[in-house]
């Protein structure tokens, strides 16, 4: 099912209790306040949302927490940067089952020297789990990409269907 990313994608933070576990309330709050602001889509374990950090269950905590509260008319990306094929393949088809309509994800840096790579592995995950695809370019975790990479990857991938810019200066790109 194709979805299409207009308007304000909330990327969110994770919050966590005094436990140190996933505050799911002030998630669903998080949720609901970006919506309540116009927000059209949602991203959740992004780099900087702790995505990361988190165990495969906590991150699935987080998923099934924001797209239930966000409705089945929200589309919810969930990160899964870092992730070897296999491991990601797995978690994006959990996320996937859980409500997820698109992965955000990397070029993996071992496949730097071979954009054709880079592709394979991402239109393995995304194919196996189903979902579409938010490539995130950041060359701090990433291999650079150029603009003709971009649109070279956006023709070869089905799934492809928006970027997550933030390679400095971004606004040159």
């Amino acid at each position: 099912m194709s979805h299409a990313f207009r308007g304000l994608c909330a990327v969110l933070a994770t919050p966590f209790d005094s436990s140190g576990n996933v505050d799911r309330s002030s998630l669903e709050r998080e949720v609901a306040f970006y919506l309540d602001h116009g927000a059209r889509s949602l991203m959740a374990l992004g780099i900087m949302g702790e995505g990361p950090a988190l165990t495969r269950e906590e991150g699935l905590t987080v998923v099934r927490t924001v797209t239930r509260a966000a409705g089945p008319d929200t589309p919810v990306v969930v990160g899964a940067v870092g992730m070897a094929r296999a491991e990601a393949s797995v978690f994006c088809r959990a996320a996937a089952e859980a409500g997820a309509s698109a992965v955000m994800l990397t070029v993996p840096s071992q496949t730097a020297d071979s954009l054709a790579a880079g592709a394979e592995y991402l239109e393995a995950v995304t194919s196996s789990a189903g979902v579409e695809l938010v490539l995130l370019d950041c060359p701090a975790i990433a291999p650079k990409l150029s603009i003709d990479d971009l649109v070279e990857l956006s023709r070869q991938l089905d799934a492809f269907r928006a970027v997550k810019l933030e390679d400095n200066p971004t606004h040159l790109k």
